[in-house]
């Protein structure tokens, strides 16, 4: 018999669990070497960053401030004893009680003995009523410091679980040929006065969870390189000899910014100088001249190198400052180099056509790599000297067939209505030459 309600279904008993998605291996830190060029690759920078922006947020706002600044802030109980010292009380007993210089000389101008003990009881009392104030003060202060050291000593225990906490997810967030040579790094001092932690167990103990990423940034950037200073002077030559020639030729303006900034990083992690000054020449030399060139010409200019910022921060956000307003007066130009139609990025063209249009066939209207008399199997001057050749001879219509000096079958002309040899045919142009 039927109560009035609905049977549920049937269908809830078979949903199929949830399972937990699987993290993609390749967001995580990794360290490998490519089998076809043999070079190293890690993704060390783009995982750092990721935990700078993005990860470390959950947690305290102080963690995301340590890894952006990279200040190792270690503090225990006994630092914050000597952080928050507790005053003494001074007893305020007469037999604690030292007359100075001048009350000692005021008491023996005094010649009555009874008045001299009068006048000595006064001042005891003045001096008492003076302690007794102190001590109010430094009671107030010691409650004051007691409350403070209570809380700092439970914020150190909480914090020793998020560090413990911490620590676990970044060895977890790398694979396991990554986290193995972490766990194997031991650091060398700098001096003798050097009290950091020197392996992962040290730093375990202390709460220093940054040294997981000093850790991984020696044994991804410098591996092999050990002692030997030949080899590291050889990678730190290569790296700041690539910073100087990071040319932004194409793409996005921001997107390359943050791949100098990397460059910068990983210049700085091998122990590369950079000041401020050279950060500031090479970023400017670099920008694309189809965007910044007058930008660059008032900078190389000395009379007004005056008039930009003297800090490499500082001049990168006016320069993403200026990109933006350009963005909205010259789009057409940024709009080419981010599409990578400046043709100087593949250094085959200094050119341009006559007419000011195509570099190819030199109409308005489509870049030479729209044009239909393009071949992309060919470089820029081999399809635009088959162009010329076809326009001499006054058929400059077509290049479908390759850019080369080679006889098309059929004769001259390939296309499906053209003739073979000297026979005309199917209406085409037929006709040899």
């Amino acid at each position: 018999m039927s109560d009035g309600r609905k049977p549920k279904s049937i269908w809830k008993r078979y949903e199929k669990p949830k399972t937990e998605v699987k993290r993609d291996e390749s967001e995580k830190l990794y360290y490998r070497i490519n089998k076809k060029t043999g070079r190293m690759e890690t993704n060390l920078l783009e995982w750092i960053r990721s935990w700078k922006n993005v990860k470390v947020l959950k947690y305290s706002t102080r963690f995301a401030n340590e890894l952006r600044t990279g200040v190792r802030i270690l503090y225990g109980v006994d630092q914050v004893l000597a952080a928050n010292p507790m005053l003494p009380e001074v007893d305020t007993a007469r037999e604690h009680w030292i007359p100075t210089a001048e009350q000692v000389a005021e008491l023996n101008t005094i010649n009555p003995r009874v008045a001299r003990e009068a006048r000595k009881t006064e001042m005891y009392l003045a001096w008492r009523h003076l302690q007794l104030e102190e001590n109010a003060r430094r009671k107030a202060l010691n409650e004051v410091a007691k409350t403070k050291i209570d809380l700092e000593v439970k914020d150190i225990k909480e914090r020793a679980d998020t560090v413990s906490k911490i620590m676990g997810e970044i060895l977890e967030d790398m694979t396991k040929t990554s986290r193995d040579r972490i766990e194997k790094y031991q650091r060398v001092p700098q001096d003798e006065d050097d009290e950091d932690a020197l392996t992962l167990d040290e730093a375990r103990e202390r709460g220093d969870w940054l040294f997981i990423f000093q850790a991984a940034r020696d044994t991804h950037f410098l591996p092999g390189v050990g002692e030997d200073r030949i080899l590291l002077l050889e990678k730190q030559d290569q790296e700041k000899d690539y910073l100087s020639k990071m040319k932004h030729i194409s793409g996005d303006f921001n997107r390359w910014i943050t791949r100098f900034d990397d460059q910068i990083e990983t210049c700085e992690t091998i122990g590369v100088e950079l000041t401020e000054e050279a950060k500031i020449l090479y970023f400017m030399n670099n920008l694309n001249d189809s965007i910044f060139g007058s930008i660059k010409s008032n900078f190389l200019d000395l009379s007004t190198r005056r008039l930009f910022p003297d800090t490499y921060d500082e001049i990168k956000q006016r320069m993403i400052a200026e990109y933006s307003q350009l963005t909205s007066r010259k789009p057409h130009v940024v709009m080419k180099v981010i599409r990578g139609d400046d043709t100087r990025r593949y250094g085959e063209s200094s050119f341009k056509s006559e007419e000011g249009g195509c570099h190819i066939c030199g109409i308005h209207g489509h870049v030479w790599k729209k044009c239909r008399h393009n071949n992309n199997k060919y470089s820029l001057e081999q399809n635009r000297d088959y162009y010329l050749r076809k326009k001499q001879r006054g058929r400059p219509e077509e290049t479908s067939e390759a850019p080369q000096s080679r006889a098309p079958r059929g004769g001259e002309d390939s296309r499906p209505g053209g003739g073979a040899g000297g026979a005309g045919g199917g209406g085409g142009r037929g006709g040899g030459v």
